[in-house]
Protein backbone atom coordinates (compact mmCIF):
# COMPACT_ATOMS: atom_id res chain seq x y z
CA UNK A 1 0.00 0.00 0.00
CA UNK A 2 1.05 3.28 -0.97
CA UNK A 3 0.56 6.09 1.02
CA UNK A 4 1.98 10.01 2.01
CA UNK A 5 3.35 10.80 4.91
CA UNK A 6 0.85 13.02 6.93
CA UNK A 7 -2.13 11.93 4.67
CA UNK A 8 -1.42 14.96 2.20
CA UNK A 9 -2.33 14.37 -1.30
CA UNK A 10 0.75 13.88 -4.20
CA UNK A 11 1.03 17.12 -5.61
CA UNK A 12 3.83 19.10 -7.51
CA UNK A 13 7.55 19.10 -5.86
CA UNK A 14 7.38 22.65 -5.28
CA UNK A 15 4.00 21.90 -2.89
CA UNK A 16 1.85 24.02 -5.02
CA UNK A 17 -1.41 22.15 -6.04
CA UNK A 18 -0.92 20.59 -9.65
CA UNK A 19 -3.21 21.88 -12.25
CA UNK A 20 -2.98 18.95 -15.28
CA UNK A 21 -5.55 19.40 -18.29
CA UNK A 22 -7.62 16.42 -16.86
CA UNK A 23 -8.28 18.23 -13.73
CA UNK A 24 -10.45 21.11 -14.84
CA UNK A 25 -13.47 21.55 -17.57
CA UNK A 26 -13.90 23.44 -20.61
CA UNK A 27 -13.56 27.24 -20.33
CA UNK A 28 -16.36 29.05 -19.72
CA UNK A 29 -17.04 32.85 -20.95
CA UNK A 30 -18.55 35.03 -18.11
CA UNK A 31 -17.39 37.76 -15.38
CA UNK A 32 -14.08 38.21 -15.16
CA UNK A 33 -12.81 36.65 -18.79
CA UNK A 34 -12.55 40.33 -19.91
CA UNK A 35 -9.74 40.99 -17.21
CA UNK A 36 -8.25 37.31 -18.67
CA UNK A 37 -8.27 38.18 -21.76
CA UNK A 38 -5.90 41.43 -20.92
CA UNK A 39 -3.81 39.07 -18.31
CA UNK A 40 -3.19 36.72 -20.98
CA UNK A 41 -2.20 39.42 -23.82
CA UNK A 42 0.25 40.85 -21.72
CA UNK A 43 1.86 37.16 -20.75
CA UNK A 44 1.85 36.48 -24.29
CA UNK A 45 3.79 39.90 -24.71
CA UNK A 46 6.24 38.90 -21.94
CA UNK A 47 6.98 35.38 -23.54
CA UNK A 48 7.61 36.88 -26.67
CA UNK A 49 10.32 39.04 -25.19
CA UNK A 50 11.71 36.18 -23.00
CA UNK A 51 12.55 34.64 -26.46
CA UNK A 52 13.74 37.76 -28.20
CA UNK A 53 15.95 38.03 -25.01
CA UNK A 54 17.21 33.99 -25.71
CA UNK A 55 17.56 34.83 -29.19
CA UNK A 56 15.62 32.26 -30.01
CA UNK A 57 12.73 32.83 -33.16
CA UNK A 58 9.21 32.71 -32.19
CA UNK A 59 8.34 29.93 -33.50
CA UNK A 60 5.67 27.05 -32.06
CA UNK A 61 8.02 24.80 -30.07
CA UNK A 62 9.73 27.49 -28.81
CA UNK A 63 6.74 29.61 -27.96
CA UNK A 64 4.89 26.74 -26.32
CA UNK A 65 8.37 25.95 -23.97
CA UNK A 66 8.49 29.33 -22.32
CA UNK A 67 4.63 30.14 -22.39
CA UNK A 68 4.76 26.52 -20.01
CA UNK A 69 7.77 27.92 -18.22
CA UNK A 70 6.72 30.80 -17.32
CA UNK A 71 3.24 30.32 -16.38
CA UNK A 72 4.54 28.58 -13.60
CA UNK A 73 5.61 31.60 -11.94
CA UNK A 74 1.84 32.91 -12.25
CA UNK A 75 -0.76 32.60 -9.81
CA UNK A 76 -2.63 29.55 -9.54
CA UNK A 77 -6.63 31.35 -11.44
CA UNK A 78 -4.42 32.30 -14.14
CA UNK A 79 -2.87 28.70 -14.47
CA UNK A 80 -5.89 27.20 -13.89
CA UNK A 81 -7.20 29.86 -16.66
CA UNK A 82 -4.94 28.77 -19.39
CA UNK A 83 -5.28 25.23 -18.40
CA UNK A 84 -9.18 24.93 -19.62
CA UNK A 85 -8.31 26.84 -22.37
CA UNK A 86 -5.76 24.20 -23.25
CA UNK A 87 -7.55 21.84 -22.67
CA UNK A 88 -10.65 22.71 -25.34
CA UNK A 89 -7.83 22.99 -27.57
CA UNK A 90 -5.91 19.69 -27.10
CA UNK A 91 -6.60 17.41 -30.22
CA UNK A 92 -4.39 14.45 -28.21
CA UNK A 93 -2.48 13.10 -31.45
CA UNK A 94 -5.97 11.63 -33.21
CA UNK A 95 -4.54 11.27 -36.38
CA UNK A 96 -1.34 9.23 -35.01
CA UNK A 97 -4.13 7.20 -32.79
CA UNK A 98 -6.44 6.75 -36.12
CA UNK A 99 -3.34 5.08 -38.14
CA UNK A 100 -2.84 2.70 -34.96
CA UNK A 101 -6.47 1.91 -34.54
CA UNK A 102 -6.33 0.94 -38.69
CA UNK A 103 -3.46 -1.59 -37.86
CA UNK A 104 -5.15 -3.04 -34.83
CA UNK A 105 -8.35 -3.30 -36.82
CA UNK A 106 -6.78 -5.03 -39.81
CA UNK A 107 -5.20 -7.16 -37.37
CA UNK A 108 -8.81 -8.09 -35.11
CA UNK A 109 -10.31 -8.78 -38.54
CA UNK A 110 -7.66 -11.49 -39.23
CA UNK A 111 -7.84 -13.07 -36.11
CA UNK A 112 -11.21 -13.02 -37.18
CA UNK A 113 -10.88 -14.93 -40.18
CA UNK A 114 -8.59 -17.33 -38.52
CA UNK A 115 -12.01 -17.96 -35.83
CA UNK A 116 -14.01 -18.70 -38.72
CA UNK A 117 -11.64 -21.38 -40.24
CA UNK A 118 -11.74 -23.11 -37.15
CA UNK A 119 -15.15 -23.02 -36.82
CA UNK A 120 -15.39 -23.94 -40.46
CA UNK A 121 -12.63 -26.99 -39.56
CA UNK A 122 -14.27 -28.16 -36.64
CA UNK A 123 -17.78 -28.73 -38.47
CA UNK A 124 -16.03 -30.37 -41.06
CA UNK A 125 -14.31 -32.69 -38.64
CA UNK A 126 -17.86 -33.43 -36.77
CA UNK A 127 -18.88 -34.64 -40.15
CA UNK A 128 -15.83 -37.18 -40.36
CA UNK A 129 -16.61 -38.62 -37.33
CA UNK A 130 -20.43 -39.07 -38.25
CA UNK A 131 -19.52 -40.59 -41.30
CA UNK A 132 -16.99 -42.87 -39.60
CA UNK A 133 -19.45 -44.13 -37.47
CA UNK A 134 -21.83 -44.22 -39.98
CA UNK A 135 -18.82 -46.58 -42.15
CA UNK A 136 -18.92 -48.59 -38.86
CA UNK A 137 -22.15 -49.77 -38.94
CA UNK A 138 -22.20 -50.66 -42.77
CA UNK A 139 -18.91 -52.16 -42.05
CA UNK A 140 -20.40 -54.94 -39.56
CA UNK A 141 -23.14 -56.28 -42.12
CA UNK A 142 -20.86 -57.08 -44.78
CA UNK A 143 -19.91 -60.70 -45.53
CA UNK A 144 -18.44 -60.79 -48.80
CA UNK A 145 -14.91 -60.15 -49.87
CA UNK A 146 -15.82 -57.40 -52.95
CA UNK A 147 -18.22 -55.45 -50.72
CA UNK A 148 -15.49 -55.29 -48.21
CA UNK A 149 -12.99 -53.84 -50.73
CA UNK A 150 -15.48 -51.36 -51.82
CA UNK A 151 -16.05 -50.23 -47.94
CA UNK A 152 -11.94 -49.73 -47.84
CA UNK A 153 -12.11 -47.78 -50.82
CA UNK A 154 -14.92 -45.27 -49.86
CA UNK A 155 -13.25 -44.97 -46.12
CA UNK A 156 -9.72 -44.26 -48.00
CA UNK A 157 -11.26 -41.73 -50.17
CA UNK A 158 -13.10 -39.93 -47.35
CA UNK A 159 -9.91 -40.11 -45.15
CA UNK A 160 -8.27 -38.25 -48.55
CA UNK A 161 -10.75 -35.62 -49.15
CA UNK A 162 -9.87 -34.86 -44.98
CA UNK A 163 -6.31 -35.13 -45.86
CA UNK A 164 -6.45 -32.76 -48.60
CA UNK A 165 -9.39 -30.35 -46.68
CA UNK A 166 -7.00 -30.23 -43.89
CA UNK A 167 -3.92 -29.13 -45.63
CA UNK A 168 -5.82 -26.31 -47.32
CA UNK A 169 -7.20 -24.94 -44.40
CA UNK A 170 -3.61 -25.01 -42.84
CA UNK A 171 -2.19 -22.85 -45.96
CA UNK A 172 -5.23 -20.68 -44.97
CA UNK A 173 -4.06 -20.58 -41.33
CA UNK A 174 -0.72 -19.98 -42.18
CA UNK A 175 -1.24 -17.16 -44.39
CA UNK A 176 -3.51 -15.43 -41.81
CA UNK A 177 -1.12 -15.43 -38.97
CA UNK A 178 1.39 -14.08 -40.86
CA UNK A 179 -0.37 -11.36 -41.74
CA UNK A 180 -1.95 -10.75 -38.09
CA UNK A 181 2.22 -11.08 -36.73
CA UNK A 182 3.29 -8.52 -39.43
CA UNK A 183 0.78 -6.08 -38.93
CA UNK A 184 1.54 -6.73 -34.52
CA UNK A 185 5.18 -6.06 -35.58
CA UNK A 186 4.22 -3.11 -37.55
CA UNK A 187 2.46 -1.77 -34.33
CA UNK A 188 4.86 -2.50 -32.20
CA UNK A 189 7.24 -0.87 -34.31
CA UNK A 190 5.80 2.43 -34.59
CA UNK A 191 4.92 2.46 -30.95
CA UNK A 192 5.61 5.51 -28.91
CA UNK A 193 4.00 4.71 -25.80
CA UNK A 194 4.66 2.39 -23.03
CA UNK A 195 0.82 0.76 -22.07
CA UNK A 196 1.94 -0.05 -17.95
CA UNK A 197 3.06 2.90 -16.87
CA UNK A 198 1.28 5.25 -19.64
CA UNK A 199 4.24 7.32 -20.38
CA UNK A 200 6.47 7.67 -23.72
CA UNK A 201 8.59 4.26 -24.14
CA UNK A 202 12.45 4.18 -25.07
CA UNK A 203 11.84 4.36 -28.94
CA UNK A 204 10.37 7.97 -28.78
CA UNK A 205 13.22 9.05 -26.12
CA UNK A 206 15.76 8.93 -28.66
CA UNK A 207 14.28 9.89 -30.98
CA UNK A 208 13.23 13.31 -28.90
CA UNK A 209 16.80 13.21 -27.34
CA UNK A 210 17.93 13.20 -31.37
CA UNK A 211 15.92 16.12 -32.41
CA UNK A 212 17.31 18.22 -29.28
CA UNK A 213 20.79 17.92 -29.79
CA UNK A 214 20.05 18.93 -33.34
CA UNK A 215 17.95 21.78 -32.09
CA UNK A 216 20.75 22.96 -29.62
CA UNK A 217 23.34 22.30 -32.38
CA UNK A 218 21.13 25.30 -34.30
CA UNK A 219 20.11 27.34 -31.61
CA UNK A 220 22.90 27.15 -28.62
CA UNK A 221 20.52 26.63 -25.52
CA UNK A 222 20.86 23.77 -22.94
CA UNK A 223 19.07 20.74 -22.44
CA UNK A 224 19.51 17.98 -20.29
CA UNK A 225 18.51 14.19 -20.02
CA UNK A 226 17.71 12.69 -16.60
CA UNK A 227 17.29 8.75 -15.57
CA UNK A 228 15.98 7.38 -12.36
CA UNK A 229 15.50 3.97 -10.77
CA UNK A 230 15.03 2.83 -7.24
CA UNK A 231 18.11 2.33 -5.61
CA UNK A 232 19.76 -1.22 -5.22
CA UNK A 233 19.09 -1.44 -1.64
CA UNK A 234 15.47 -0.64 -1.75
CA UNK A 235 14.88 -3.03 -4.70
CA UNK A 236 16.18 -5.67 -2.17
CA UNK A 237 14.10 -4.49 1.01
CA UNK A 238 10.99 -4.86 -1.29
CA UNK A 239 12.13 -8.57 -2.14
CA UNK A 240 9.69 -9.00 -4.88
CA UNK A 241 8.71 -8.08 -8.40
CA UNK A 242 5.31 -7.21 -7.45
CA UNK A 243 6.28 -4.79 -5.03
CA UNK A 244 8.93 -3.67 -7.09
CA UNK A 245 6.60 -3.25 -10.16
CA UNK A 246 3.57 -1.43 -7.72
CA UNK A 247 6.80 1.68 -6.49
CA UNK A 248 7.76 1.85 -9.99
CA UNK A 249 4.05 3.00 -11.30
CA UNK A 250 4.00 5.69 -8.76
CA UNK A 251 7.31 6.59 -10.25
CA UNK A 252 5.72 7.03 -12.88
CA UNK A 253 3.12 9.47 -12.09
CA UNK A 254 5.34 11.51 -10.15
CA UNK A 255 7.33 12.13 -12.98
CA UNK A 256 4.60 13.11 -14.82
CA UNK A 257 3.32 15.20 -11.71
CA UNK A 258 7.14 16.91 -11.68
CA UNK A 259 7.38 17.71 -16.02
CA UNK A 260 6.13 20.51 -17.51
CA UNK A 261 4.65 19.91 -20.91
CA UNK A 262 7.07 20.87 -22.99
CA UNK A 263 9.49 17.80 -20.98
CA UNK A 264 9.55 14.24 -22.06
CA UNK A 265 8.95 11.49 -19.68
CA UNK A 266 9.80 7.88 -20.63
CA UNK A 267 10.17 4.40 -19.83
CA UNK A 268 13.59 3.26 -20.77
CA UNK A 269 13.62 0.01 -19.43
CA UNK A 270 14.83 -2.14 -16.71
CA UNK A 271 12.90 -0.39 -13.92
CA UNK A 272 14.74 3.07 -15.27
CA UNK A 273 12.61 6.24 -16.53
CA UNK A 274 13.67 9.32 -18.15
CA UNK A 275 13.37 12.96 -18.21
CA UNK A 276 14.11 15.02 -21.27
CA UNK A 277 14.48 18.50 -19.83
CA UNK A 278 14.30 20.42 -22.86
CA UNK A 279 16.27 24.41 -22.01
CA UNK A 280 17.00 22.80 -18.52
CA UNK A 281 21.00 23.20 -17.78
CA UNK A 282 22.58 20.70 -15.46
CA UNK A 283 22.00 22.63 -12.20
CA UNK A 284 18.52 23.08 -12.99
CA UNK A 285 18.14 19.53 -13.97
CA UNK A 286 19.71 18.57 -10.45
CA UNK A 287 16.88 20.92 -8.65
CA UNK A 288 14.34 18.41 -10.51
CA UNK A 289 16.12 15.30 -9.16
CA UNK A 290 16.27 16.79 -5.84
CA UNK A 291 12.22 17.55 -5.66
CA UNK A 292 11.70 13.85 -7.40
CA UNK A 293 14.25 12.20 -4.39
CA UNK A 294 12.51 14.24 -1.57
CA UNK A 295 8.74 13.12 -3.23
CA UNK A 296 9.17 9.57 -3.38
CA UNK A 297 11.09 9.62 -0.13
CA UNK A 298 7.55 11.21 1.22
CA UNK A 299 5.83 8.01 0.06
CA UNK A 300 6.01 5.27 2.42
CA UNK A 301 5.75 1.92 0.51
CA UNK A 302 4.18 -0.79 3.29
CA UNK A 303 4.93 -4.87 2.45
CA UNK A 304 2.58 -6.05 5.09
CA UNK A 305 3.21 -4.90 8.30
CA UNK A 306 7.02 -3.36 7.06
CA UNK A 307 7.42 0.04 5.88
CA UNK A 308 9.85 1.09 3.27
CA UNK A 309 11.47 4.31 2.82
CA UNK A 310 11.70 4.84 -0.83
CA UNK A 311 14.75 6.51 -2.30
CA UNK A 312 15.89 6.99 -5.52
CA UNK A 313 19.30 7.28 -7.78
CA UNK A 314 19.08 9.79 -10.49
CA UNK A 315 22.07 10.01 -12.98
CA UNK A 316 21.76 13.65 -15.52
CA UNK A 317 23.57 14.60 -18.28
CA UNK A 318 23.67 17.94 -20.54
CA UNK A 319 22.93 17.24 -24.44
CA UNK A 320 25.33 18.37 -26.66
CA UNK A 321 25.69 18.31 -30.41
CA UNK A 322 28.34 16.72 -30.87
CA UNK A 323 27.08 13.24 -29.05
CA UNK A 324 24.74 10.97 -30.64
CA UNK A 325 21.40 9.79 -28.76
CA UNK A 326 22.97 6.81 -28.20
CA UNK A 327 26.06 8.17 -26.75
CA UNK A 328 24.20 10.70 -24.68
CA UNK A 329 22.14 8.15 -23.03
CA UNK A 330 24.90 5.40 -22.55
CA UNK A 331 26.91 8.26 -20.32
CA UNK A 332 23.83 9.52 -18.85
CA UNK A 333 23.48 5.60 -17.46
CA UNK A 334 27.02 5.39 -16.13
CA UNK A 335 26.02 8.38 -14.31
CA UNK A 336 23.19 6.63 -12.37
CA UNK A 337 25.35 3.71 -11.82
CA UNK A 338 27.61 5.90 -9.76
CA UNK A 339 24.70 7.04 -7.92
CA UNK A 340 23.69 4.33 -7.04
CA UNK A 341 27.12 3.01 -5.82
CA UNK A 342 27.75 6.37 -4.21
CA UNK A 343 24.24 6.50 -2.38
CA UNK A 344 25.52 9.96 -0.81
CA UNK A 345 23.35 12.12 -3.19
CA UNK A 346 19.92 12.09 -5.11
CA UNK A 347 22.17 12.29 -7.96
CA UNK A 348 25.14 12.35 -10.16
CA UNK A 349 25.82 14.46 -13.15
CA UNK A 350 28.23 13.11 -15.76
CA UNK A 351 29.76 14.22 -19.26
CA UNK A 352 30.66 17.48 -17.46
Amino acid sequence: MLIQKGGTKIGDADGAPHVGLKDVGAPKMGVGQKGMGSGLQQFAREVLAKLDEEGLPPIPSYYELYFETLLQDKPFDFRKSIAEQLNSQDTGGDEKRAVLETKLKEGFSSVKDILQNVSVLYKQILSVIETTKKRSQEAKGINNPSAVLNFATTLSSDAEMLANFLSKQATIFKDLYQKSANIVKEVETESIFDARYGIYNKRYLVQQIDHEQKMIGKYGHSSALLLANLSTAVIEDIGTEKGVSLVSKTMAKLFMKTSRRSDVVAYFGQGIFALLLKHTDAKNAARTAERLYDMMSSTNFFLGDKEIELKICCGIVPLSKDKTADETIETTLTALRTCDEKGESPYEIGGV
